[in-house]
């Protein structure tokens, strides 16, 4: 009685983290997002739902491909194997092959579908013959009718492999990564950021499916995770002599697991291929004459690598494990040279790759040993760290703390709640740890959680450990059900409610899956909700697409990511020393510059004004070392073109050969006008406003071209009821090009007071004119399928 007590008070305070706890009431209770962004549109459906039809076709051969070479390394490689271990390691091993094919067709720039397709061609015949054995052997329903009842949260899942995938950082990282490579039938060697040129052995899996069946096919490809975790599920059951039922209600009702595996994350493939590390360990251990089991751990381990560096916090643990059960355990498990090999050919080639282009093979880490690459430092992998969540000076209630939010809260970085289904099984947690398989994955979890706590912050970097609580879980949990006792079971089963309660309400929060499948949920309100850039930048992507080459490449300055783009572009943001301006101090000329941009591809540059800004208040490195500023400027007078302006957002064109009339006046200097503006802001910022007006037209009086600083003394006269002046200044900044919405406002309102009436209504219709363009490019660039 005391032990379900105990868990009833773990479920009431994980009921409380989860539904109360700060601001986290909206994982308790869904949204009615589905409803607000649903736009109703019947005629899609026939579309989308046929091209959806069309993927689930196409899954057919694919599979058979998989199951034909699952059953090939079977019989090549584990002939000594079980006959269950053996299907799922042959289809484990399948899966980091098919990604190392894609592999060398992006490096070669050949990643079209039809040869990514013959990956399957001679799998097709086995596979099939797998398949009739498979469903021959099928004995109907399972006696155990609860086991049914699994379909429920699999009705969740399948919804999400529907939909799109959500708009957000750390899956556009991976998904859109995806997309390129299949845009370009090539690896890209510089991605939008520096985390694109890390392993991305996922994404390559992804891109595969992408070139052969589009995105309907490539986010159903995400689901070969956790197949494959439920196959490891079944297996480390086995080991313990379970049914396997107890685990898989706890995995797949989990809603932190159904975002990694199906919302367009790839740690879903991190912690498959963690497991598939741990129980080849496993068996080592109890089979230490069969060697393949050892060499299959430390294959699986590389390849996890190549799916995210921080597969190191398991690489950790199975050593310290390998160690405990040779010198603690006394298993003669014989070591061997070989196993250096193993770990290394999944890692090979994307070290090669990095050390081709950058000089750094664990590019962009090791920076202190390897020294850094053009446009990135060290500054930047620090940046780099601290985004992974590095924990620095939390302190031992900080520690506790990021247990609490991580595990009781939905605050995981992934908006989807843990399951109490795992810390609910601690009071019997004791008889899992009693056998051998228990200690062993207690250990495991140990070691890895806290090699976590100490560097990381992110839940899901964290997903091999997770997954071995899972299967702890399950053992002390199939412990409790032993005997008369009902309690442990309608205990498990209201907390399994609950897990699909959250499930659900994760799914109405955040991805609406049920509109999106069909086609229903409005693309521009999901990006607004996910994504924090504004509408003009995605204006200026359109423009960009609609007036490019695929191979065009651009540089965004003062954008922190670009993936909605489908250009490859070389980013500068707030974490590094910008590239652009790196080429430019290479060079002496503007004609030089202009040259190295060619060289490299640039077409286009994308540049943010606000952002710029920021970046120059947080690095204050904007210096131009190798060239004079005349130089600098007169490389934006004869090079550079402005094609689109918008409040915020300009995009410029490299010309081609340089122009025979520069300007008069230049609208924007980047690298150069946001330093004077940033020290003019923050002068103002600490000034009353009488006084950072003195600031401002002291600032104008010095810098006259620069219609930017008119525009903004306008905005400030107008503000202060300045009005004649403000109209002086208003029209200085128009007279130089620049007109944005906030101006045009003011002016309206300004001239409105000085009655009159004619010019307030041509600034009031240009203040229009400028919205509604705004608007309909961004509508229309999204309308159009440019991908945000």
């Amino acid at each position: 009685m005391v032990k379900i007590l105990a868990s009833v008070f773990i479920l009431a305070l994980f009921v409380y983290g989860v539904g109360f706890y700060g601001n986290a009431s909206h994982a308790f209770f869904p949204s009615l997002r589905l409803l607000q962004d649903t736009q109703w549109d019947f005629s899609l459906f026939w579309f989308l739902g046929a091209d959806k039809l069309r993927a689930f076709f196409l899954l057919v051969p694919l599979g058979l491909g998989f199951l034909g070479w699952a059953h090939f390394f079977q019989r090549r490689l584990f002939p000594l194997f079980d006959h269950k271990s053996a299907q799922w390691f042959g289809f484990f091993l399948a899966l980091c092959f098919f990604s190392l094919y894609v592999f060398g067709l992006g490096i070669n720039e050949i990643l079209y579908g039809p040869l990514v397709f013959l990956f399957f061609v001679p799998a097709l015949g086995r596979g099939w013959a797998e398949w009739r054995a498979v469903s021959d052997s099928w004995k109907g329903p399972p006696k155990n009718k609860t086991v049914l009842l699994l379909a429920l949260p699999l009705l969740l899942w399948l919804s999400e492999y529907l939909s799109a995938p959500i708009v957000w950082d750390a899956v556009l990282d991976h998904f859109r990564y995806a997309k390129e490579i299949a845009r370009l039938h090539q690896i890209p060697f510089h991605w939008t950021n520096h985390t694109g040129d890390m392993p991305k052995a996922a994404e390559l899996i992804l891109a595969g499916f992408w070139s052969l069946g589009g995105e309907s096919l490539s986010r159903m490809s995400s689901a070969l995770a956790a197949v494959g975790a439920c196959g490891l599920i079944c297996l480390f059951s086995k080991e313990w002599g379970g049914r396997g039922t107890t685990a898989n209600w706890i995995f797949w009702t989990c809603p932190f697991f159904l975002a990694l595996f199906s919302w367009g994350y790839v740690e879903g493939f991190l912690a498959l291929f963690e497991g598939a590390a741990l129980y080849s360990l496993w068996r080592a251990m109890e089979q230490p004459q069969n060697k393949a089991w050892l060499s299959l751990a430390v294959f699986f381990l590389g390849f996890a690598f190549t799916v995210k560096y921080t597969a190191v916090f398991a690489i950790i643990a199975v050593v310290v494990l390998g160690f405990y059960e040779i010198f603690i355990e006394k298993v003669k498990l014989k070591l061997h040279w070989s196993l250096i090999t193993f770990f290394a050919l999944p890692i090979f080639p994307w070290f090669f790759k990095n050390w081709i282009a950058f000089g750094n093979p664990l590019y962009p880490l090791a920076t202190f040993i390897f020294g850094t690459s053009f446009g990135y430092g060290p500054g930047m992998e620090k940046g780099l760290w601290q985004d992974t969540g590095l924990p620095q000076g939390l302190g031992l209630a900080g520690h506790l703390g990021l247990i609490w939010r991580v595990f009781f809260t939905p605050d995981n970085a992934v908006a989807a709640a843990w399951t109490p289904l795992v810390f609910m099984a601690l009071p019997w947690a004791w008889k899992a740890l009693k056998s051998r398989l228990g200690t062993f994955l207690f250990l495991f979890s140990g070691v890895f959680f806290l090699g976590w706590i100490l560097f990381c912050t992110n839940l899901r970097h964290a997903s091999g450990g997770a997954f071995a609580l899972v299967l702890i879980a399950a053992m002390a949990w199939e412990a409790a059900f032993q005997g008369k006792k009902v309690g442990p079971k309608i205990l498990f089963g209201v907390a399994t409610a609950f897990s699909i309660w959250l499930c659900l309400s994760a799914q109405l929060n955040s991805t609406a899956p049920y509109a999106s499948a069909l086609g229903m949920e409005d693309n521009l309100l999901r990006l607004k909700r996910h994504y924090s850039l504004s509408l003009d930048t995605y204006a200026a992507y359109h423009d960009i697409q609609e007036n490019s080459d695929a191979r065009d490449k651009v540089v965004a300055f003062g954008v922190f990511q670009a993936y909605p783009l489908q250009r490859t572009a070389f980013v500068d943001f707030a974490w590094k020393k910008p590239i652009f301006l790196e080429w430019a101090s290479s060079c002496h000329t503007a004609e030089q510059l202009a040259r190295l941009l060619k060289r490299e591809g640039v077409v286009f540059f994308l540049y943010q004004k606000a952002e710029a800004e920021d970046m120059y208040f947080r690095s204050r490195k904007f210096e131009l070392a190798g060239m004079a500023q005349e130089e600098y400027k007169k490389f934006w007078a004869l090079y550079m073109t402005p094609r689109w302006v918008y409040d915020n957002s300009i995009v410029y064109r490299l010309n081609d050969n340089p122009v025979s009339s520069p300007p008069a006046s230049l609208l924007e200097l980047p690298g150069l006008q946001e330093k004077d503006f940033g020290e003019m802001d923050k002068d103002l910022f600490h000034q009353q406003t009488a006084e950072g007006y003195k600031v401002i037209t002291g600032w104008v009086e010095r810098n006259s071209d620069v219609a930017e600083g008119w525009a903004r003394q306008a905005i400030l006269e107008s503000s202060m009821g300045l009005c004649g002046q403000a109209a002086g200044s208003g029209k200085r900044a128009w007279e130089q090009g620049l007109w944005s919405t906030d101006l045009c406002r003011a002016m309206a309102v300004c001239l409105g007071k000085l009655k009159k009436s004619r010019e307030e209504n041509r600034w009031s219709a240009r203040a229009f004119q400028r919205q509604n363009f705004i608007d309909r490019a961004c509508d229309l660039g999204l309308a159009e399928g440019t991908d945000p």
